[in-house]
């Protein structure tokens, strides 16, 4: 009789033992699909914000070539937010949105452009930065999303007949276009680049050149392209998927500066 109540009190112990894991296990993937709808949402946010933004602000160029039209309307983007002051395009990838900086640093690190929070946050740079890019290294920051928005196509320089193939991007500003040589693209270590480096010294600015034109890291693709410390850098930043220890680098030096009408 002792020995029949053990066995039915050992059946209800594994019977609960059961139900507890089948609940654990529904939480687990309940949390998972909530996860990712958190994601997906965010990710839609994002590509729904700036596609609207670059419909509505970006015009087509003219037929004709006189003086180049810029094609951003700069006036509607800071009716805005004021903090908008450049675009940039890089052609052959979704990279087409505006550049904002704001006075706090990495203030627009999940904030939109309309300065609501974002998970994508914006394209932005830090107010270390001049807003003219013409320091001689100037750091543009974006995220890794997973849906092929902000600086997630950056990683397509990883590819060496994309970046062969790929050789400008582009930075307007009201009444100027940047036109920029694509240097090399590169895995680098996750450090504040503009604190790490004093552009000031033309020994640091020579250090970060060498870093990016002779890395130590891999995923490297470069131009056989001579720079001098008189030359003017944008380093297009971004993130890897779950390495936080890198950053992903793509790195331009400016090659004609043209008034736009």
């Amino acid at each position: 009789m002792e020995y029949e109540n053990e066995k039915r009190s050992g059946k209800k112990a594994q019977k609960t033992l059961l139900i507890i894991l089948i609940i654990l296990l529904f939480l687990v993937c309940a949390g998972g699909v909530v996860y990712l709808v958190w994601i997906y949402y965010n990710n839609y946010m994002a590509q729904n914000t700036y596609e609207g933004i670059a419909n509505s602000y970006v015009e087509e160029a003219p037929a004709v070539e006189t003086l180049e039209k810029n094609p951003i309307d700069f006036d509607s983007l800071k009716a805005i937010n004021e903090d908008v002051y450049a675009w940039i395009k890089v052609p052959n990838t979704k990279i087409d949105y505006p550049i904002v900086q704001s006075e706090t640093t990495d203030y627009y690190l999940r904030r939109s452009i309309y300065k609501k929070y974002l998970l994508a946050g914006c394209i932005y740079t830090n107010n270390v930065n001049s807003k003219d890019f013409s320091d001689p290294v100037t750091l543009v920051y974006g995220h890794n999303m997973r849906n092929d928005t902000m600086f997630n196509m950056l990683h397509e320089f990883e590819d060496e007949k994309f970046f062969n193939d790929n050789e400008f991007f582009y930075i307007y500003l009201p009444g100027r276009k940047l036109t920029y040589r694509i240097l090399s693209s590169l895995k680098y270590d996750n450090r504040r680049i503009t604190t790490a480096f004093d552009f000031s010294k033309k020994e640091d600015i020579e250090s970060f050149h060498y870093s990016i034109l002779n890395p130590k890291f891999e995923l490297f693709n470069s131009r056989n392209f001579e720079v001098t410390t008189d030359d003017k850098i944008v380093t297009l930043s971004t993130c890897f998927a779950n390495k936080p220890e890198f950053r992903y680098l793509v790195n331009g030096v400016l090659i004609k500066d043209e008034p736009t009408q």
